[in-house]
């Protein structure tokens, strides 16, 4: 459930789940959607996860989300909350990408890795058009660093083992 604090066209919206009552956004509101500049925050640590432009509810424009331990994750222009251009940074703060990125995820590339918001990997390889794709290792999302998948991807799924790639690690 939401409830709102209204002061100078500034919007607080708190959510109230089981743990405890959070702030969830605050920024610009118009007709009771998010407009223009806003902020949303994490619900488990009240850490910020974005903040930038806001079109009529909607991610829209320049902004910048966050890791949850508060390093920045994405830097660009938004189209929506799901496609952006602009830089993908590692949770050190490395710059790894620029270019489209949809979903959290660089559209094209080699060698490429991509975390979750708890800074955690969860792959690591080729990506085409968004997807995984040729040689990657995609990682179990809830135990640090501990291997899925290792070898062929094709359009997101795994598809088979690279024997070769084995051979040379032995």
């Amino acid at each position: 459930s939401n409830f709102l604090y209204n002061d100078d066209n500034n919007a607080h919206i708190y959510h109230d789940t089981s743990l405890g009552i959070y702030l969830y956004y605050e920024g610009g509101i118009k007709n009771e959607k998010y407009n223009g500049l806003g902020k949303i925050y994490y619900c488990q640590n009240k850490s910020l996860q974005f903040q930038g432009n806001f079109k009529d509810g909607e991610i829209n424009g320049k902004g910048s989300k966050y890791y949850e331990n508060g390093m920045k994750k994405i830097e660009g222009i938004f189209e929506n909350k799901n496609i952006c251009t602009g830089i993908y940074y590692n949770p050190s703060g490395e710059k790894i990408y620029e270019g489209k990125i949809i979903n959290e995820i660089p559209f094209n590339g080699e060698n490429l890795t991509v975390y979750d918001d708890n800074t955690n990997k969860i792959y690591e390889g080729s990506i085409k058009e968004g997807k995984y794709e040729g040689f990657g290792i995609e990682y179990y999302n809830l135990i640090k660093d501990k291997i899925l998948y290792k070898g062929i991807f094709n359009n997101n799924y795994y598809i088979e083992q690279n024997l070769n790639f084995y051979e040379k690690e032995k």
